[in-house]
């Protein structure tokens, strides 16, 4: 595999919390953005905060490299942004991978 270090996530937020999502994901962006991340693609799939089938919102994540989002997650304030991220994210999941040029 080649190119950047790309993680996608499928978030499922509590009901009621989006705009608090909307102001947690800024931040977490800026963070990134600190450790050479970026937020490539952010899709709202239509789906509503708290229900139990698709997710909320999908991001395609990009990094330099793995090392890069080990520095972003471990992050003293990404750290302490999960207290506040548990309140309002009912559930995430995470794929890590490598993007391709085609």
């Amino acid at each position: 595999m080649s190119g950047d270090f790309a993680v996608v996530v499928s978030v499922w937020v509590h009901q009621g919390r989006e705009q608090e999502y909307d102001a947690l994901e800024k931040r977490s962006a800026d963070i990134m953005a600190q450790h050479g991340g970026r937020m490539v693609v952010v899709v709202r799939t239509g789906a509503a905060a708290g229900a139990a089938g698709a997710p909320f919102e999908i991001h395609v994540l990009t990094f330099p490299n793995e090392a890069d989002f080990a520095a972003y997650s471990a992050d003293p304030v990404t750290v302490r942004l999960r207290g506040v991220r548990s309140q309002i994210v009912a559930r995430t999941e995470l794929s890590r991978g490598r993007t391709l040029s085609r």
